[in-house]
């Protein structure tokens, strides 16, 4: 803070430094407001990834470890006299289109010629010494069976049922279905659900799709079904999360969602998706957790018996690690890399964490 003319001592001297200081604390006031700046204009218009991208100018900052020397652009060594290697014979791969997949059913299309084209000049008929092939993919549309289910029912004509303390009706059970009463078969149910989480089909979009094949569904209906079929699913999530529990390294990390029509919240209030992965490279799992909350709670809870090495950004919601002498944290490349140019954005990291080199989790 400047002080008051009143309070300005008389000293040259002293009033020299009072105005170095000011440009100093200045200089760094700016430099930190524009390199906010930065960070803001790359969250609204840069790319929506945490991939670090390689550097096309000067301006790109370096992790400096001590242990090698930094050679700056103008001290660059040059560089050798350009010299011929040999290069061993090496086979390469014949380029061209691939065959179509062999399981594929084939239906022949056989394009003959006319008989009169057949016959030669010298009167006699032409005999077939072989033939060209050329195979072409043809796209058959999606076709839908309705599967009627028919239950025959048996009653005696003689006695009418009063000689059997049974029913007078005999009739075969309803055959058990993932969603009771419903007509949604589990193809049917596996097929919708691969399409919107798999192939990023929303909802509304496939009900589009199947309206112009003749199939009334509405994404309300499927919404449900998707919701019901999450519930049957507990079993195989818990299985995941064991999967998940058992691996040397976990990454971690939450990510802010928006649903609507939730019980007792507004619209616009702001849910959290959690996702964990582990399970290694031969067998990589991934966990996705939705909780209305962001608290530390929701993460110390699901890997809570886990001993190992988990990999996060610098949330202090994952302070819980530090306190458990079982678990360590480790941190990313990317959030390490802007924790170190600018310490202010990421204040409520407490100190900068172990760094892997597994990368970021996406």
């Amino acid at each position: 803070m400047t002080p008051a003319i009143d309070q300005l001592p008389d000293d040259i001297n002293s009033l020299k430094e009072i105005i170095i200081e000011g440009f100093t604390h200045r200089d760094q006031e700016n430099a930190l407001l524009k390199e906010q700046i930065k960070l803001l204009q790359a969250m609204l218009y840069g790319r929506k990834t945490e991939k670090m991208q390689p550097a096309t100018d000067n301006q790109q900052l370096r992790l400096d470890f001590g242990d090698e020397p930094v050679v700056e652009p103008e001290q660059a060594v040059p560089t050798a006299k350009e010299t011929k290697v040999p290069v061993k014979g090496h086979s390469r791969r014949k380029g061209g289109r691939r065959p179509l997949p062999a399981e594929f059913p084939r239906v022949e299309n056989i394009i003959d010629i006319s008989d009169a084209e057949k016959l030669c000049e010298c009167g006699c008929m032409k005999t077939r010494i072989g033939e060209e092939t050329s195979e072409h993919l043809e796209h058959v549309p999606a076709s839908w069976i309705v599967k009627v289910n028919i239950r025959p029912k048996y009653a005696c004509r003689n006695c009418e049922g009063t000689e059997s303390e049974g029913p007078t009706v005999a009739i075969a059970p309803v055959p058990e279905q993932i969603i009771p009463k419903s007509f949604a078969t589990p193809s049917l149910l596996a097929f919708l659900i691969v399409s919107k989480f798999v192939d990023a089909l929303p909802f509304y979009r496939q009900s589009n799709m199947l309206a112009r094949n003749g199939v009334d569904l509405s994404r309300g209906t499927m919404c449900s079904w998707a919701t019901k079929v999450a519930v049957l699913l507990k079993p195989a999530i818990e299985l995941f999360l064991e999967l998940i529990i058992q691996s040397p390294l976990i990454n971690a990390d939450e990510t802010r969602i928006q649903v609507l029509k939730e019980v007792d919240r507004k619209a616009k209030s702001h849910s959290w998706m959690w996702v964990f992965r582990g399970g290694g490279r031969d067998r990589p799992t991934i966990l996705f957790h939705y909780h209305q909350s962001r608290a530390g709670k929701v993460a110390e809870n699901i890997l809570q018996g886990y001993k190992g090495v988990i990999q996060t950004d610098g949330h202090s919601g994952y302070n819980f690690i530090e306190d458990n002498p079982n678990q360590t944290n480790a941190g990313c490349w990317a959030h390490a890399c802007v924790f170190w140019r600018n310490p202010a954005s990421h204040s409520d990291l407490i100190r900068p964490p172990v760094l892997v080199e597994t990368g970021h989790l996406f």
